[in-house]
């Protein structure tokens, strides 16, 4: 049995549905619905849906749904529905949905999709993919992306076989102008509810044009200054939860980016050079009254390596009514150990250091160990610098003039290798 379905509003009329739809000023809405409908199944086939706005369209085409009666058990088959959506010169769509002028600035252009599901008595799987490629968008001062490059994304999530308990498997992977990423987690939730209580989840991102990368994401232009950021980079973030008890992850390979600065002097660094990041935290009491945390990081740039971990206390009250809760800083114990090769790689990102090291000739390296602890209105500190590495090859050069003699210079003075220098404040 074939349905049709067909609505028309004039441009002179005005249609409101909550805060959701509105009409624009001018404009004709026009909504189509055609499909076939079979009973013996039952069976939704052919289904299409166009919303038409003025010249903006957003279409549904090729729908379906199966229906089996069995499926609501898990021995049982399943029911199947999919349906294919696209849409063109969104920004007039989006004149007539706020939400999408808030989440989406500059929305415009073309897009395409296709989502299936299945389920039964709940959902067994889910799967959606959307091709942005021609859209052009941003999201808040963030993320921009022109119409044109390539943008996509796809979902799914389905019902994980191998446990007893409520619990889903997601995965994603998205394509960026620049970057690649895929995410794959799983969610459980002790008593069947919505939210997940138990989880663990892996992102992945390769960076395959950080030019293009950089492009997109204005805040991380703007946090390297200005120059031209290229290369490859490669990294992953893994998370694992339990009620309130969060742990995480992270390793990052950049040493193929190249930083090159506009002008001269500047920060720069080579292709090559290597450049290394991983981190681990601990977050317990997330948010409860108190959350403590520890977090620890390992960064290392050439001959340069650096070992940080801290250790906060932060205590959250409520922030009245729909205002986030208020943090504050209760107590902080950190510990640092570096150990700093004065080498070409650490004077380019450092030119400031770059210049006295010429001045003075300084070579080798130098051992860092601080550690400190705020808490109960005191404050402790301690630093110690080893320099026994560290060569000096002109520290100075002193005068002396005695009366009734003629000037004395002494020097220059240097530090070579192997000689002790250590410095230590507590």
């Amino acid at each position: 049995m074939g349905v049709q379905v067909f609505a028309k509003v004039p441009a002179d009329a005005r249609l409101v549905v909550g805060e959701h739809f509105v009409q624009p000023d001018e404009t004709t809405v026009r909504l189509d619905l055609t499909g076939r409908l079979e009973f013996t199944g039952p069976t939704v086939k052919d289904l299409t849906a166009d919303l038409i706005l003025g010249a903006g369209r957003m279409t549904v085409e090729r729908g379906y749904l199966r229906a089996s009666p069995s499926a609501e058990t898990d021995e049982g088959g399943g029911h199947f529905a999919g349906w294919r959506f696209e849409g063109d010169r969104i920004e007039e769509v989006a004149r007539a949905f706020p939400v999408l002028g808030q989440w989406f600035l500059g929305l415009s252009g073309a897009f395409t999709g296709r989502v299936e599901l299945e389920f039964g008595s709940t959902l067994r799987r889910a799967r959606a993919a959307v091709d942005l490629s021609r859209t052009a968008f941003a999201l808040g001062k963030g993320f921009s992306k022109p119409a044109g490059q390539e943008a996509t994304l796809e979902v799914e999530v389905a019902r994980d076989p191998s446990r007893r308990e409520q619990g889903q498997v997601v995965t994603a992977t998205a394509k960026l102008p620049g970057c690649a990423v895929k995410v794959r987690g799983s969610l459980r939730s002790a008593d069947g509810g919505m939210f997940a209580q138990v989880g663990e989840a892996l992102m992945e991102l390769e960076i395959t044009d950080a030019q293009r990368l950089a492009e997109s994401f204005p805040l991380l232009a703007r946090g390297f200054g200005k120059g031209r950021l290229t290369g490859t980079a490669r990294g992953d973030i893994s998370a694992r939860w339990a009620g309130s008890t969060v742990q995480f992850e992270t390793n990052w390979r950049a040493g193929e980016l190249e930083w090159v600065p506009d002008g001269q002097p500047g920060r720069s660094k080579k292709p090559g050079v290597p450049l290394r990041l991983t981190g681990y935290g601990e977050l317990t009491g997330l948010g409860e009254g108190t959350m403590t945390a520890e977090l620890s990081a390992d960064v290392e740039l050439a001959g340069s390596r650096a070992w940080v971990r801290l250790l906060p206390a932060v205590t959250f009250a409520s922030g009245g009514g729909s205002s986030p809760p208020k943090m504050s800083l209760e107590g902080l114990e950190g510990q640092l150990t570096a150990e700093v090769a004065v080498d070409q790689a650490l004077r380019q990102l450092l030119p400031e250091l770059d210049d006295f090291c010429r001045k003075h000739g300084v070579s080798g390296s130098v051992r860092v160990g601080a550690s400190g602890r705020i808490g109960e209105g005191k404050t402790q500190v301690s630093l110690t610098v080893d320099g026994e590495q560290l060569v000096v090859e002109n520290i100075g050069t002193f005068h002396a003039k005695l009366p009734g003699a003629e000037e004395v210079r002494f020097g220059p003075f240097g530090k070579p290798r192997g000689v002790p220098a250590t410095v230590a404040i507590r």
